[in-house]
């Protein structure tokens, strides 16, 4: 299918969505940029085998919850479908300076009146080693 966007310029406008993502979750999570980037119709399916929506997801890292220092990621793959794509990959968490945890995850991202927003997350648990 021809999008018209090259696919290495696709390509980057996900890596760079992917990073604004993981960035807004480092540190002092920036609930403004999760706000923006989530659609009101999110929903995440954790590696603890819950099922948390946006604003559930909001709550929790107000709450504190979910606090890490840096996220890291690596193995990236988009496949894109019209106004859909999907993102592979995987992604190692910081916490007190040490990898806490790794996961691999499958992201779904739909573009709604010209922006991309995240609409689904999967996550699964891989070894720490």
């Amino acid at each position: 299918m021809n999008t018209g966007i090259p696919p290495h310029t696709a390509e980057q406008v996900f890596r760079n969505l992917e990073r604004a993502v993981f960035a807004a979750h480092e540190g002092s999570p920036d609930l403004a940029a999760i706000d923006r980037l989530y659609g009101s119709d999110f929903l995440s399916s954790n590696t603890d085998g819950k099922i948390v929506d946006k604003q559930g997801w909001l709550d929790l890292l107000k709450s504190g919850a979910f606090s890490v220092e840096r996220i890291t990621t690596n193995d990236f793959k988009v496949r894109r479908y019209g106004s859909t794509a999907v993102i592979t990959g995987s992604s190692t968490y910081f916490k007190d300076r040490q990898s806490s945890w790794n996961i691999r995850h499958t992201q779904v991202w739909v573009e709604r009146e010209g922006q991309w927003q995240l609409v689904s997350w999967q996550g699964t648990s891989t070894s720490t080693e």
